[in-house]
C-alpha cells in the first residue's frame, strides 16, 4: 500500500525543483539552496536530519506534530559479532527478543489504557529533553492521541529542526505560486527546491491495475469509495482464485509486516493443497464467512485509538473507516491463520 507516490495537486504548480521522497532525484544538487519539506512524517523524519547541514535554509512546513519515539539503534560490539555466529541459538533468541520487544508495543494503540500512557510518557521526555526552545516545543507538542498517526522512531530529527537555518511553519498552506508558498497566517517562504514527503496514495490498492470481479464489478471503485471487504485480509467473496499479501486490513503499527505475510503464504499453500486434494479449479470465499470476520475487524478497532480519535490519518478512507491496519497483535494474526475452515469456500 506504500507504493503509489501521492502528490498534492497543488504543489505541482511549483516551478522550482520538485521532488518527492519516494522517487528521489539524485541529480538535483541541494547544496546552499533555500528547500522546503512538507510533511512531516516518516520520510520526512529521514530527509531533514539528512539534508540540514548542506542547504542554506530549510523550512519544514507541519499540518500536524507528529509523535516521535526514541530509535534503538548502535553498533553490534565484535565479542556480540563473534557470539551471535558461533554460539547455538543465540540469534534466534536475539530475534525473538526483539520480536516481544515491538509485540509489547501493541498496549500503546489500546485506547485510554495505562500502556498506552506510558508509552505516551516516554515521547514525552524524548520531547522535553531534546529541544530546548519552549516555543518550539509547543509547536512540536501533538494535539491527537498518540498512535493515532505513525509512531516515528527517531533520535535525530529534533536536534536538526533547531539548526538555526530550520524554520518550521506550522499555519496551513494557502497558495503555491511559482516558487513560493504562501500560508494562512500570511507567511511568505520563497524557495528554489521543494521536497514533498507527502506519502502515499494507500488507498489505490492494486492501482493501476483493473480488477473485475464477479458481476462485473469495478472492484477498486468499490474500495475506494466504500471500504475494502476481505475474510482474514488474504481473500475477497467478490474475487475467486484471489489472493492478496499485506492487502486491506493487515497492515501494522507496531510489529514487522513481514511476518503478517509470512503467515498468509502458508494459509495460502494450504488452501491449494485443499483446491488439490479435491480436484478443483476454483475456490470462492462464502460472503457471510466474509461477514463475520469484517464484524470482527471493526470490533477489534473499537478498543484502539485508531477507532476511538481522528487525526487526519493514512489509517483510515475519505469515509472515515480504516481500511488498513489489524487491530490485534500479531500473535492473534498467526492464530487465526493456523488452520483452514473449508466450510468457508465454495469449492468448484
Amino acid at each position: 500500500m506504500l507504493r503509489v507516490p501521492n502528490y498534492p495537486e497543488e504543489f505541482c504548480k511549483f516551478t522550482g525543483e520538485l521532488i518527492h521522497s519516494a522517487q528521489w532525484d539524485p541529480t538535483v544538487d541541494l547544496t546552499g539552496k533555500r528547500v522546503g519539506v512538507v510533511g512531516t512524517g516518516a520520510s520526512a523524519i529521514q530527509i531533514v536530519p539528512t539534508i540540514v547541514n548542506r542547504v542554506e535554509k530549510l523550512t519544514v512546513f507541519q499540518r500536524r506534530a507528529p509523535y516521535l519515539m526514541p530509535k534503538i539503534q548502535f553498533e553490534y560490539p565484535e565479542a556480540c559479532k563473534w557470539a551471535l555466529a558461533k554460539v547455538p541459538g543465540l540469534r534466534w533468541a536475539t530475534r525473538a527478543t526483539i520480536f516481544w520487544l515491538q509485540e509489547l508495543l501493541h498496549i500503546g494503540f489500546q485506547h485510554n489504557t495505562i500502556g498506552a500512557k506510558l508509552v505516551e510518557k516516554i515521547s514525552t521526555v524524548q520531547r522535553r529533553s531534546q529541544i530546548s526552545q519552549e516555543m518550539l516545543r509547543k509547536k512540536m507538542t501533538p494535539n491527537y492521541e498518540f498512535g493515532c498517526k505513525r509512531i516515528l522512531p527517531t533520535n535525530d530529527y529534533y536536534p536538526a529542526i533547531q539548526k538555526p537555518n530550520v524554520e518550521v511553519v506550522s499555519s496551513k498552506i494557502k497558495e503555491v505560486k511559482d516558487r513560493t508558498i504562501w500560508s494562512d497566517d500570511g507567511t511568505r517562504t520563497d524557495l528554489d527546491v521543494l521536497i514533498l514527503a507527502t506519502g502515499y496514495k494507500a488507498h489505490d490498492y492494486f492501482a493501476p491495475m483493473n480488477i473485475i470481479g464477479k458481476n462485473s464489478e469495478d472492484i477498486l471503485h468499490t474500495w475506494k469509495t466504500d471500504s475494502p471487504k476481505t475474510y482474514l485480509g488474504t481473500v475477497c467473496s467478490s474475487l475467486p482464485n484471489y489472493f492478496s499479501l499485506l492487502g486491506p486490513n493487515t497492515a501494522l503499527g507496531h510489529n514487522s509486516v513481514i511476518f503478517m505475510i509470512e503467515c498468509q503464504v502458508e494459509w495460502m499453500i494450504r488452501l491449494l493443497q485443499e483446491m488439490h486434494r479435491r480436484e478443483v479449479n476454483s475456490f470462492n470465499v462464502k460472503e457471510s464467512a466474509e461477514d463475520d470476520f469484517m464484524h470482527f475487524f471493526d470490533e477489534g478497532h473499537r478498543k484502539t485509538v485508531w477507532g476511538n480519535a481522528s487525526c487526519g490519518s493514512w489509517y483510515v478512507n475519505s469515509k472515515g473507516k480504516i481500511t488498513t491496519l489489524w487491530p490485534f497483535n500479531v500473535v492473534s494474526f498467526w492464530r487465526l491463520l493456523l488452520g483452514l475452515n473449508t466450510e468457508d469456500f465454495d469449492f468448484q
